[in-house]
């Protein structure tokens, strides 16, 4: 990346001072930029932001992280931790103790390794126009199916924005898709099969219901993160497969033979957003006029400044 101003001839010692905005190549300025982390982020399989997470489900296994910035409770049997363990409270387990591959760790509350904006991917954002005729905006569905979306058969990939409820009735269905949504979503149909269409983002909403996000159909397969730091996240159904974990800001998991894989997520890092920033000139940048050429620079033409 470069930071672009527009240069014009100044008297000497003349000071140039104003705001810079943030360019990508090949892409028009808008007046929201932000920011990009380009990094990827700590392999992560459960995280609870600020309730509590609690596993009952048998027969299971997760890798990557699994945190939570409240109370832990494990009180399945068969379970196969493989990744760090933290909890910021307390940490219980009831019955069979499960199979860890690091001690769990008291560690203080803190954030996830990564962060999606979701408004970025709401009508006119940029995820939303970049993603160009693969948007499509349910707001008339959600309208005409009085706030409930329910869908029975495949989507066409691409990224939806859903201002409503959300529910996933089809069997055996596949499908390449994000979904963002402001009311709950909920997965109860049979060995359907996702994969994320954008940033590594599955199924993601804004909802802080405690039902918020749940996955309670039977041989679910997901590609993506389930996101909802807000609400709560549930994963109840039987030999799903879910990989790149979930975030929610609490967690409860009650599904038998579960498979959850923070660590196989696509190597292509997630877009993280943060939010919008402006820099502006550290200091005054005097422009010395004896170095300039013979002819005086036109109004307009670009300057390249070194980023602050």
């Amino acid at each position: 990346m470069v930071l672009v101003g527009l240069a014009t001839v100044v008297p000497r010692s003349t000071p140039v001072v104003g705001v810079l905005r943030l360019q990508r190549k090949q892409r028009d300025l808008r007046p929201t930029l932000t920011s990009r982390s380009i990094s990827q982020p700590a392999p992560i399989a459960l995280w609870s932001d600020s309730s509590s997470l609690y596993w009952s489900g048998g027969f299971s296994s997760a890798s990557g992280m699994v945190h939570s910035n409240s109370a832990m409770t494990f009180a399945g049997s068969g379970l196969s931790l493989n990744g760090p363990v933290e909890y910021a409270t307390s940490l219980s387990i009831v019955g069979a103790k499960p199979s860890f591959s690091k001690t769990p760790s008291k560690v203080a509350p803190y954030g996830p390794t990564m962060n999606y904006n979701l408004g970025l991917y709401a009508p006119g954002g940029e995820q939303a126009l970049s993603a160009g005729s693969s948007y499509f905006n349910e707001t008339s569905t959600c309208s005409s199916s009085h706030g409930t979306w329910f869908v029975w058969g495949s989507l066409s990939p691409g990224l939806y924005w859903v201002p409503c409820n959300v529910v996933f009735l089809g069997v055996a269905q596949s499908m390449r898709i994000t979904v963002v949504a402001t009311g709950t979503i909920s997965v109860v149909g049979a060995f359907e099969s996702f994969s994320s269409y954008m940033d590594n983002l599955m199924l993601a909403t804004t909802s802080n219901s405690p039902l918020a996000l749940m996955l309670t159909g039977a041989g679910v397969s997901t590609k993506g993160y389930l996101w909802d730091p807000t609400g709560e996240v549930w994963i109840t159904g039987a030999g799903d497969s879910l990989v790149c974990g979930a975030i929610g800001a609490g967690i409860i998991v009650t599904g038998l033979g579960l498979s959850i894989d923070g660590t196989s997520c696509p190597v292509i890092p997630p877009v993280v957003f943060s939010k919008p920033i402006y820099h502006a000139l550290p200091a005054p940048i005097y422009v010395n006029t004896a170095s300039l050429p013979p002819q005086p620079t036109p109004r307009g033409t670009p300057m390249v400044l070194p980023a602050p």
